[in-house]
């Protein structure tokens, strides 16, 4: 029954990937129900999801595009880097203060993901002339180690970049596919290697997310993102919530 409902999990998780981002907020619940740590649970989730991940890119390939300034190349491996030095600190990282810190990143991506719009409409009128090379990179790396040691939310910080950087709406969409999908395969590299993962759990989710990127590819173009949006908004507030009173209790038993 259990692995049923990750991989269905799984599934889902892609699909939110593909279309509007967020796929973490189902996965790491649900493997904590399973009985992982937060930790654990969060490397389970972006080692499983990576697959659903390239799915996802590999459908929307034709709308990827350089940003004006900065070489498509040198977002790629900005984004790698990213990813390993993020693995490397969660991997650094002890348990316990990795479960009291995940409620405020949830939150934190959760906020982000909420203002994006704003953000992009803002820039998309404001936005006169691309950002440097290097600052671009750098925020590219530093996405990208974000990414790599918290799952959730890696994506809402790449379109922010993209769209700040002078990149067309769907082309930044596209484009934070490929990107997160670099730095959730190194990190997924890490964690795999690092002997943390629950095997047939890491697999069933994996399966049900390979199977929800190819379908998510395709929905991307067709579901309303507005009424999405609101309802991982509402899952991210609920989830940080849940997670802050699970660290209250464990305190104060």
């Amino acid at each position: 029954m259990m692995l049923a409902l990750l991989a269905m999990t799984g599934f889902a998780a892609s699909i939110l990937n593909a279309i509007a981002g967020g796929g973490a907020f189902l996965t790491i619940p649900v493997l904590m129900l399973a009985g992982l740590d937060a930790r654990a649970a969060n490397m389970t989730s972006i080692v499983a999801l990576f697959p659903g991940q390239l799915a996802i890119a590999w459908m929307a390939r034709g709308a990827v595009e350089s940003i004006p300034g900065t070489p498509l190349g040198a977002l790629v491996l900005a984004s790698f880097i990213g990813g390993l030095a993020g693995a490397a600190l969660l991997i650094a990282t002890p348990s316990t203060i990795f479960a009291v810190i995940v409620p405020w990143l949830i939150g934190i991506s959760t906020f982000i993901y909420a203002v994006e719009p704003l953000i992009a409409r803002r820039l998309g009128v404001r936005n006169a002339a691309p950002l440097p090379k290097p600052a671009v990179l750098s925020i590219a790396a530093a996405t990208g180690g974000y990414g790599g040691y918290f799952g959730g939310g890696g994506g809402f910080l790449v379109i922010a970049l993209l769209t700040l950087a002078g990149a067309a709406p769907r082309a930044a969409g596209a484009t934070k596919n490929l990107l997160a999908a670099v730095f959730n395969a190194t990190a997924a590299l890490v964690y795999f290697l690092s002997g943390n993962l629950e095997a047939t759990g890491t697999a069933a989710l994996a399966a049900g997310g390979i199977a929800g990127g190819f379908a998510g590819g395709r929905l991307a173009l067709r579901l309303p993102e507005p009424q999405l949006r609101i309802a991982i908004v509402f899952l991210g507030v609920v989830l940080t919530g849940w997670l802050l009173a699970q660290n209250h209790l464990a305190v104060w038993p």
